[in-house]
């Protein structure tokens, strides 16, 4: 089963689509950097066991919070 990724710029008109405050916008791009860091740091210490979708955690980890503003309400 192939998993849809959306692009970076994907995820970026849905920030803007969605109207996320900056400050979530911020925070989502400082876990986007602090699991990309710890996603690849697993996946170089794992060369033969498991395989970590890079992408899939670039992409999850960006959009992770991009309906925050609505639960706060």
């Amino acid at each position: 089963m192939e998993i849809k990724i959306p692009t970076i710029q994907e995820c970026e008109e849905l920030f803007s689509k969605y109207l996320v405050p900056a400050n979530i916008h911020d925070h989502c791009k400082k876990v986007r950097q602090v699991a990309n860091f710890i996603a690849i740091k697993i996946s170089n210490q794992n060369k033969n066991k498991s395989t970590i979708n890079l992408e899939l955690v670039d992409r999850l980890s960006y959009l992770h919070d991009l309906f925050k503003m609505f639960s706060l309400k």
